[in-house]
C-alpha cells in the first residue's frame, strides 16, 4: 500500500512538472487516501475527513 502511494506521488510530481495540475492533484489525493488506510482503524474516518478539507495557501 505504501509502495503504491509512493508511486502515485511520483506520478503526481511528473504530471505537475508537465503542467497537468489537475491530474497531479488527483494523484496526490489518491495517494493520501491509500496512506489513510495505514492509520489505525479507530482513526481512519477522521483521517479521511481531514484529507478532504481544503488546504490554506
Amino acid at each position: 500500500m505504501q509502495t503504491e502511494a509512493s508511486r502515485l506521488r511520483g506520478m503526481a510530481f511528473s504530471a505537475s512538472g508537465d503542467g497537468d495540475h489537475a491530474s497531479a492533484r488527483d494523484l496526490r489525493l489518491r495517494a493520501s487516501l491509500l496512506e489513510a488506510l495505514l492509520v489505525d482503524p479507530f482513526w481512519r474516518e477522521t483521517a479521511a475527513d481531514l484529507l478532504s478539507l481544503p488546504r490554506a495557501a
